[in-house]
């Protein structure tokens, strides 16, 4: 199932994208105010019509914040669900981190989010172990990757090889200096198989409706599926 694209003002991005994942780190997931700050996600997902949402989160993440997610869940008016990623670096051993901890994986999935100084000679030989294993691999965030940032070679390379990305299309993470016209080529290329949230997003700031506005341009200029992991 596919969306039609639309430029009309009315489109939101839940419209389109049906279900929002939210990318949450250790920093987030250990500050004094969690609930509060999953409170605000709330309203950007009922601002934004989101059917469903998943929040991702590392696979070691505390049990005492995991039980502070499931109430929240528990208590949104739309369905909810964790979903796990693996923090990678230069040096991790997916096969061996996947053999330790086999929660971290859904369905085929493996979603990894890489270090900032991630290399891609560290990725390429471990997707082909991965898919023997019956795995492909989901890249959060390949744009905080300071080697992949900009230049959209080394995605096409990756993807060819059988690995999937998770791209946020937010200012935060400019993909070059046309940041918008670099990650609608991305897309138009059919590099993004998940749309994905960096971070919370507060509705009523001005960097928010920013990204908001650059991620609907991208995902109406051309046909979009929706989020379904």
């Amino acid at each position: 199932m596919s969306s039609t694209p639309s430029n009309t003002l009315a489109t939101t991005l839940g419209e389109i994208l049906v279900k929002d994942y939210l990318l949450l780190d250790a920093e987030v997931l250990n500050s004094g105010d969690l609930s509060e700050q999953l409170k605000t996600h709330l309203a950007y997902l009922i601002h934004q019509n989101f059917k469903e949402f998943r929040l991702m989160i590392p696979h070691d993440t505390a049990k005492p914040i995991i039980q502070t997610l499931e109430s929240f869940i528990l208590k949104a008016p739309i369905p909810g669900a964790i979903r796990n990623y693996l923090s990678v670096n230069n040096s991790t051993k997916f096969n061996e981190q996947l053999t330790i901890n086999p929660e971290v994986a859904f369905k085929q999935w493996l979603c990894i989010l890489p270090s900032e100084d991630f290399k891609y000679d560290s990725l390429r030989k471990k997707i082909w172990n991965l898919a023997q294993d019956g795995k492909s691999i989901m890249i959060l965030m390949p744009e905080r990757v300071k080697e992949w940032r900009g230049h959209t070679s080394y995605l096409k390379r990756i993807h060819i090889k059988g690995a999937n990305f998770a791209l946020s299309a937010s200012y935060q993470f400019r993909w070059g200096l046309w940041h918008k016209k670099n990650i609608k080529e991305i897309h138009k290329s059919k590099l993004v198989s998940m749309w994905i949230s960096p971070g919370i997003c507060d509705i009523n700031e001005a960097k928010c409706k920013k990204d908001i506005a650059c991620k609907l341009e991208v995902i109406t200029a051309f046909k979009t599926s929706p989020n379904d992991l």
